[in-house]
This record gives C-alpha cells, sequence and structure tokens, in this order.
C-alpha cells in the first residue's frame, strides 16, 4: 500500500476514438480573454449603459408617457403584427424549400441553396456598410442619382 502511495500511476490511454485536449496554463491565454472582454465592453456594455443613462435621467414618468402616445402604441402593434406573418411566412416557405432541397435533385439546387446560406453568413453589420457605402449621398454609386 506504501509503494501505491509514492509511486505515480502509469498514464493511461484514451479509449480509442476520444480526443484528450490538454491546455497549458499561459499568461498569454489571460491577456486575450482581458482583451475579448475589454472589446465587449467597448462595443456592447458601455453603449448601452449610456442609452439607459440617457432614457432615464429625468426618471421613470417621461418614459412611460413615452410609452403610451397613440404613434407608439400603434408602432408596437405594427411591428407585432408585421413579426407575426413574417415568422408565419417564412415557416411555411422554409419547410417547402427545405423539402425541396433534400428530397430533389434539379438544375441549380447548389444555387438556391447558396442564395439561403447567404443571409446566414454575411454579417448584418456588413450588408448595413455595403448598403450605406451603395446609397449613401453624393459618394454612393446611386446615391447621387437619388
Amino acid at each position: 500500500m506504501a509503494d501505491s502511495l509514492t509511486t505515480p500511476a502509469a498514464p493511461t490511454r484514451p479509449a480509442r476514438g476520444k480526443v484528450v485536449t490538454v491546455r497549458s496554463r499561459s499568461p498569454f491565454r489571460w491577456v486575450l480573454r482581458v482583451i475579448v472582454i475589454a472589446y465587449l465592453f467597448f462595443l456592447v456594455i458601455w453603449p448601452v449603459t449610456l442609452v439607459a443613462k440617457a432614457t432615464f435621467s429625468r426618471g421613470l414618468a417621461p418614459v412611460l408617457d413615452a410609452l403610451q402616445q397613440p404613434e407608439v402604441i400603434f408602432a408596437f402593434k405594427l411591428t407585432l403584427s408585421v413579426a407575426f406573418w413574417a415568422v408565419l411566412i417564412n415557416t411555411a416557405f422554409g419547410i417547402v424549400i427545405s423539402l425541396l432541397l433534400v428530397r430533389y435533385t434539379f438544375p441549380g439546387r447548389r444555387a438556391l441553396s447558396a442564395m439561403i446560406d447567404v443571409p446566414l453568413s454575411v454579417s448584418p453589420i456588413v450588408v448595413g456598410l455595403a448598403l450605406l457605402l451603395v446609397y449613401s449621398g453624393r459618394t454612393g454609386w446611386i446615391g447621387g442619382a437619388l
């Protein structure tokens, strides 16, 4: 029994097909974590805090008054209606397109699949910047003609 306490155990091999990841504890990992947290702070937390601070600077009463205006109520109702119909239409078309892509082979199938995947792979920020560059005032490609 004394031998088992003093001698290290033989290294065991992982089960077949199992991947064992060994990570080193380097200070570089902590630096990267701090950079990511700082980046998220400046990108998300700080702007949201500034907006919330400006919104509630005069208390809760002005916010509640603004939420009770007829235009705001109409905007909320319109948003809910559009969201409901968008979900319903997207669900119907999504099911039909997915069945079409999985069950049948036809010319243009890969192109249709790529067109469906593009909005999922391109960031909305990139799309917004592209639209801004195309439609902006004097410097955009189409903006001057508008």
